[in-house]
């Protein structure tokens, strides 16, 4: 059993392992904890996705090691991690993913429920495959 010290709401769809790495993204949502305790709302009324913030990849070394908290380049929503993998020149983290720009949650639009008003073609964003990769040092993350 091991900590990787997440704060504030995860929404943790997705996960990466290396030979050496636990990697977690944990994308900017928020969450309204009383109107979902209370049930005023339904719960993915609660869900809020901050575009302003960045997200943060959480590392954890795989022997135990001390946990490690990298800000992520951008808000984006990474919805499948395709590979991962070591660099062994550089000893980056390397993470391929399917990223969203945010994540198309929230409360029901005004006009009626989400099953009524929900159109896939035109209300989920545009995904595309990036890469980051995630230095060694203290080096910023990079995408591409």
């Amino acid at each position: 059993k091991s900590s990787m010290g997440l704060k504030g709401h995860a929404i943790v769809h997705d996960f990466a392992l290396t030979r050496k790495h636990y990697i977690v993204h944990q994308a900017p949502s928020t969450l309204n904890s009383l109107a979902l305790s209370l049930g005023l709302q339904p719960s993915m009324s609660c869900i809020g996705y901050d575009t302003s913030k960045t997200g943060t990849f959480h590392i954890k070394a795989r022997d135990g090691g001390e946990s490690r908290t990298v800000a992520a380049p951008g808000s984006g929503f990474l919805f499948q991690i395709a590979n991962s993998f070591e660099d062994k020149e550089s000893g980056a983290i390397v993470i391929d993913a399917i990223e969203m720009p945010c994540l198309p949650i929230g409360a029901p639009p005004a006009t009626g429920s989400w099953k009524e008003t929900f159109d896939f073609a035109r209300d989920v964003p545009r995904a595309q495959l990036v890469r980051y990769s995630i230095p060694a040092d203290a080096a910023p993350v990079q995408r591409t």
